[in-house]
């Protein structure tokens, strides 16, 4: 892509972790793109800084990590985050192949297949599916607070319906409880 250029976004809402000098945060990315994303979050990092992106599974991928720069940031206080949009815009540095086919880019982004040997029997590739999503209820309760929350989230396990509910809800909350749904 040329420089100047804008990849064209593709509007997601996946729950995320961002690893920035060694301290996870929690985010939500709201737009992605064959060279970037926009993380919703409350953590700060500096401009051309490295960090870890830890993607939350999808219906449509698994659990994935990717490593981005900040490209710019959008700082707002922590009780408009949602409202004013504040994060992280974030440039990927060498995406693996599942990237590509998180933001359904494929076919634009993979290399094209080499023609198969004649006389070689080949067979379509099958891709690995996705790991089954249950339902699972967290309770939560504010920091400091009897405050409690009840969230119901989709996702393969419990450890990962915790870090999906703690995305949600932001900072300021703890998790006390992850059951099965009915």
């Amino acid at each position: 892509m040329e420089k100047g250029t804008r990849a064209r976004r593709i509007k997601r809402r996946i729950t995320c972790e961002l690893v920035i000098n060694g301290k996870r945060q929690s985010g939500i990315v709201l737009d992605i793109s064959v060279s970037g994303m926009f993380v919703q979050t409350a953590a700060s990092a500096a401009l051309n800084q490295e960090v870890e992106v830890h993607l939350a599974a999808t219906r449509a991928s698994p659990e994935l990590v990717v490593r981005a720069r900040v490209a710019r940031g959008r700082r707002v206080p922590p009780q408009l985050l949602a409202a004013a949009g504040g994060g992280l815009g974030l440039r990927v540095i060498n995406p693996p192949p599942a990237y590509a086919q998180l933001i359904g880019e494929a076919d634009e982004a993979a290399p094209s297949p080499t023609a198969p040997s004649p006389g070689v029997a080949t067979s379509p590739a099958r891709p690995e599916p996705p790991p089954a999503q249950r339902r699972f209820q967290v309770r939560l309760q504010a920091t400091g607070s009897t405050r409690s929350r009840l969230l119901t989230v989709e996702s393969p396990d419990a450890k990962s319906a915790r870090s999906k509910a703690c995305a949600v809800v932001g900072p300021g909350w703890d998790v006390i409880d992850v059951t099965e749904a009915p």
